[in-house]
Order: C-alpha cells, then sequence, then structure tokens
C-alpha cells in the first residue's frame, strides 16, 4: 500500500517504502518526490476524503456493536 507524506503545503513524498529501518534498508521500495503546490494541493484533499471515510467506517462500527 502507498504511503502520502505531505510537507509544507508543497512537497510531496509517495511511495511503497515502510518508514522503518527494515522498509529503509531492507525491502525493495519505491518513492516519488513531487515539488508543485498544485499536486500537494490536491494530494491533501484526497487524504481529507480518506480520512472523512475511515472516520465514518469507525463510527458505524462503533455504534453496531
Amino acid at each position: 500500500h502507498d504511503k502520502l507524506i505531505v510537507v509544507n503545503q508543497v512537497l510531496t513524498i509517495c511511495g511503497s517504502t515502510n518508514l522503518s529501518e527494515g522498509g529503509e534498508s531492507k525491502q525493495n521500495n519505491e518513492a516519488t518526490i513531487v515539488y508543485d503546490r498544485a499536486f500537494a494541493g490536491e494530494v491533501l484533499n484526497r487524504i481529507s476524503i480518506i480520512h472523512s471515510q475511515m472516520r465514518q467506517q469507525m463510527e458505524a462500527a462503533t455504534k453496531s456493536a
């Protein structure tokens, strides 16, 4: 699964690298770095949508339990 990191609303880092010692030294992963404010804005919007969906799922699971 992909990871997404946005720094200062302009730098986006995305890829499959696990941010751990093993992930960075023992696994064959990839990362892409994009320095673009518009792209970072799109990524932040997508992260917000995903976060909202996850929160709704958790709230629904809590209510049904």
